[in-house]
């Protein structure tokens, strides 16, 4: 009797434990024994390139479709090239959530990095940095991110071409309202 009323308790203890997630739900964890493309540094070395070598930079900000437009300066250009300094791939705290894919289209003549993860807290939801095949010289850096500040939710696309321009594009959505915003700034070297 003794034995039937454990064997139960152990059949009902399983039973609650609810199943197991499927594979896809799962947060993956990736061994990565190699760097990624360090974002930040390369963002940081277009800015200074930018400092020492633009003639004139400026911002077009969008806001649900009204435009403004303003010359800045580097100090401006800093704080809001800063959504693409924020986030480092390669900090341990983060590199084992990203998967790193390497392409080579030939047809562009690039090599493609895309990082992508399904860990639904990380900032950053996915990256690529586009190289030329030949040089690989950084052509454009493009990243997804997706975050909460208070009750709003911020879904970001960021664009960085090099030696022209970059973008960020918001669609911010809290209260039951949604707003688009977009920055561009572009710069003329010397």
């Amino acid at each position: 009797m003794r034995s039937l009323v454990i064997v139960m308790i152990a059949i009902a203890a399983f039973g609650c434990s609810g199943e197991p997630k499927p594979e896809e739900e799962r947060i993956r964890t990736y061994d990565t024994s190699t760097l990624y493309y360090d974002i930040p540094l390369a963002v940081q070395n277009e800015l200074l390139t930018i400092k020492r070598g633009a003639t004139n930079i400026y911002r077009i900000v969008s806001i649900d479709g009204h435009r403004d437009s303003a010359s800045i300066d580097t100090v401006q250009l800093r704080q809001l090239a800063a959504p693409f300094l924020q986030y480092n791939l390669n900090e341990s705290k983060h590199r084992k959530y990203y998967k790193e894919d390497v392409f080579e289209d030939n047809d562009l003549g690039r090599v493609i990095f895309t990082y992508g993860t399904n860990h639904p807290d990380l900032v950053v939801n996915s990256a690529s940095v586009w190289l030329e095949q030949e040089t690989h010289h950084l052509t454009n850096i493009n990243i997804k991110r997706l975050y909460k500040v208070r009750d709003s939710l911020y879904d970001e696309d960021l664009s960085w071409t090099t030696g022209k321009n970059f973008m960020i594009l918001q669609k911010i959505s809290g209260g039951g309202k949604e707003q688009i915003r977009q920055t561009q700034v572009f710069w003329k070297n010397r």
